[in-house]
């Protein structure tokens, strides 16, 4: 039986060892990386699945983000609600102070003072921000909710009444604020409509007790 041999071997020869090379460099960069995917050929299917995580991993990300972000918000806006509290209270006690049928007129000036220095407190931390955006302004994030005018003896609200919401996750979400006119303005009147009007009724010397009654409504 005749034994045909390839007269050409070297082509073959070649091929073998480059695919042999190949696979050798491919187990090496796998061991190195400790990845059984290193590039898009190495396995199509695999490399699918890794940007699927990569997309997800990104997401996640971006909600963690969110989260911490709203956090903090929320941390700004309750500590200037807080804020807000201690000086109705403090306003209360003076409302009371003022009532008092006692005080002479250089006295009620006196409170007087300490009325407008605190709506000053309450309109400065009713117009409170975070990075560079008004808390209270509803989704008109740039635009200061509260303006004063002492001379009229009038606060008007800028804001606008709309709720942004927060994704939190897939499926997930939280309002992340609440518009300033919920906030410091009811059906009776406002939080600086009460203070206005009792540091208008001191000023004058006006007896306050009706003031102070519509005051503790709010």
């Amino acid at each position: 039986m005749a034994i045909r041999l390839d007269p050409d071997l070297l082509p073959g020869l070649l091929a073998s060892i480059e695919q042999s090379n190949q696979q050798l460099t491919l187990a090496t960069q796998q061991l190195s990386t400790g990845r059984s995917v290193n590039q898009l050929s190495d396995d199509p299917a695999a490399v699918a699945s890794l940007v699927g995580n990569h997309n997800q991993a990104s997401h996640d990300s971006q909600y963690l983000q969110s989260i911490s972000t709203i956090q903090a918000r929320f941390q700004v806006a309750d500590s200037s609600l807080s804020s807000v509290v201690t000086a109705l209270t403090s306003d209360l006690s003076l409302a009371v102070e003022g009532a008092n049928g006692t005080l002479t007129p250089a006295n009620q000036q006196s409170v007087a003072a300490e009325v407008q220095g605190l709506i000053s407190q309450v309109q400065s931390l009713a117009n409170t921000t975070f990075q560079g955006s008004y808390l209270f302004s509803g989704t008109a994030v740039n635009t200061p909710p509260f303006t004063v005018n002492s001379v009229a003896n009038t606060t008007t609200y800028n804001g606008n009444a709309g709720v942004a919401s927060v994704q939190l996750s897939n499926g997930n979400s939280v309002n992340g604020n609440v518009p300033g006119s919920q906030l410091f303005l009811n059906a009776t009147g406002s939080v600086f409509g009460a203070l206005q009007g009792l540091n208008a009724a001191l000023l004058s010397g006006t007896n306050t007790p009706p003031l102070l009654r519509r005051y503790k409504t709010l």
